[in-house]
């Protein structure tokens, strides 16, 4: 499946990213491919700013920001420059443009999290695997759950945490909880050292 639009005009008083190397991203681990939109999107969950918010934002989108920064804040991914570069090229209340530019930012950091354990970087290909697992989850937040954009971002989002905790010592193993019905739920598990 691809997907292919070009950039909005700009009109008064809409952010647009004035640098034309960053107005396209994709999601390749598959077979998906989306550059910027071609008029705002709201469909989803948008809605008016939130007070405390970084302000970089007028919609919701400053919340979702915020949640990547204070999960890199706590060590769960997350730079904040990245964060911050990425916010500064979306369109507000744009969600193609938002997943987009997470996209891109997510696919970047997952080839430096690859690169760095093909160098033999464990503890920098663990970091970089974890950030590329938030922005994944970041840009399909606002996302339709029938958008199949959506499940493929998710399942890179899974793919770079999967990655990540192997590359823990001791490494997080997934297992699967019983459920009911014969039915299993995933879970994260890691072991504890005594």
């Amino acid at each position: 499946m691809n997907s292919t639009a070009v950039l909005p005009k700009e009109k008064p008083g809409m952010k647009t990213n004035q640098n034309p190397a960053s107005k396209s991203g994709s999601v390749n681990g598959g077979a998906v491919s989306a550059t910027a939109p071609t008029k705002p999107t709201t469909t989803g969950a948008i809605f008016g700013a939130t007070p405390g918010m970084p302000g970089i934002f007028k919609s919701n989108f400053d919340y979702q920001l915020v949640r990547g920064m204070l999960a890199g804040a706590y060590g769960e991914g997350g730079a904040f420059g990245e964060l911050y570069s990425t916010a500064r090229r979306v369109v507000d209340k744009n969600v193609e443009s938002w997943t987009v530019e997470w996209s891109g930012t997510a696919e970047r950091v997952e080839a430096i999290a690859h690169n760095c354990l093909e160098g033999g970087h464990v503890i920098s290909a663990r970091e970089a695997f974890l950030r590329a697992s938030l922005y994944w989850r970041t840009g399909l937040f606002y996302l339709e759950s029938k958008d199949p954009l959506q499940l493929a971002m998710y399942h890179r989002h899974r793919s770079c945490f999967r990655q990540t905790a192997a590359l823990f010592d001791p490494p997080i193993d997934p297992v699967s909880i019983p459920y009911e019905n014969g039915k299993t739920l995933p879970q994260p598990a890691a072991r504890v050292r005594l």
